[in-house]
């Protein structure tokens, strides 16, 4: 299971199905890596702005 970037920068520890991930759209691929989201809207927030969710969850100690 992978970890949704957006709940890591929220301090949250979510677990995403990958394979539903792919299959429901939810995922993104940016600078080399794939990122699983889970939800929709987590989705849409990542795309916006990578580096700030990218940024945000490093500072919560989530290590890519």
């Amino acid at each position: 299971m992978a970890k949704c970037i957006v709940c890591a920068a929220m301090g949250m520890d979510t677990e995403v199905d990958e394979q539903k991930a792919v299959q429901e759209g939810r995922t993104v691929e940016y600078q080399g890596r794939t990122y699983y989201l889970d939800s929709m809207e987590h989705f849409n927030m990542f795309k916006e702005d990578p580096e700030r969710y990218l940024k945000m969850a490093q500072e919560k100690g989530w290590a890519a």
